[in-house]
């Protein structure tokens, strides 16, 4: 990584920290936190008491875990809604849809994973939805 300006190495420990969690593990603990971006504890633990208070990340009160929070999917849905071929895919998804009466999404491929930007939902009664 390029080295960066010390004025935004508290930002960039930040998001380092966000990019912690995965599908595979949701919940990390401060000290497997602090391990994984090599930080002390102290420090991650002021990053994340900021992201806490505003809703970037919550603690479970139980475990003391950590988790992403939900400001992060509101960004992404307004990452999602900025997202061009999400408008031209989806009335060839509501063409697909309406052809096969089964759910239909486009998805982007975001390295090892991929991203749903736009589904339209099955016309059966009864659906899964994901």
């Amino acid at each position: 990584m390029a080295k960066t300006d010390t004025n935004v190495r508290p930002l960039e420990n930040a998001l380092k920290i966000l990019n912690c969690f995965t599908r595979e593990k949701p919940n990390l603990s401060l000290v497997e936190i602090a391990d994984m971006v090599d930080l002390y504890p102290s420090t991650a633990s002021r990053l994340i008491s900021t992201m806490e208070a505003m809703g970037y990340m919550k603690r479970n009160a139980d475990s003391l875990q950590y988790s992403l929070g939900y400001k992060l999917t509101t960004l992404g849905a307004v990452c999602l809604s900025t997202e061009d071929s999400r408008s031209v895919a989806h009335p060839y998804l509501v063409n697909l849809r309406n052809r096969y009466t089964e759910s239909v999404g486009v998805y982007v491929l975001n390295k090892p994973q991929r991203i749903c930007i736009d589904c339209v939902p099955s016309t059966h009664p009864l659906h899964r939805v994901i």
